[in-house]
């Protein structure tokens, strides 16, 4: 899951150059200060031969990319819940706009358990 700095930085900047609007860029790639691709903290995962609604990183798919969307078939949301069950056990918080993206240690972590600090953070 480890994204160096520069490359978030990048990208970030190639979404906002197109968008214009923070908020917009931010959908589709986390705004560097509070990224957690780059602290290492943050994984994308799927589980190969699965449906699961769309394709990874599949930003045209609009809404089908949040994890409780109503626009995917019945086996693609049992697909999207066996891979946050599997890995909410293990720690892990899941950023809900994107089904396949989990952190443990970064910033959105911290908050959503309750921490007082992220165990990692940008580089």
């Amino acid at each position: 899951g480890y994204r160096p700095m520069a490359e978030q930085k990048r990208r970030f900047e190639e979404v906002f150059a197109r968008t214009n609007d923070i908020e917009k860029a931010h959908e589709q790639i986390a705004v560097p200060e509070v990224a957690g691709h780059p602290t290492g903290g943050a994984v994308d995962v799927m589980i190969a031969g699965l449906d699961f609604g769309t394709g990874y990183c599949e930003f045209m798919a609009g809404t089908k990319l949040y994890y409780a969307s109503d626009e995917i078939s019945k086996a693609a949301k049992l697909n999207r819940l066996l891979l946050r069950q599997t890995m909410l056990k293990k720690g892990f918080v899941q950023y809900m706009a994107e089904w396949w993206h989990f952190s443990y240690g970064d910033k959105e972590w911290a908050f959503m358990t309750g921490k007082d600090e992220a165990l990692y953070n940008q580089k």
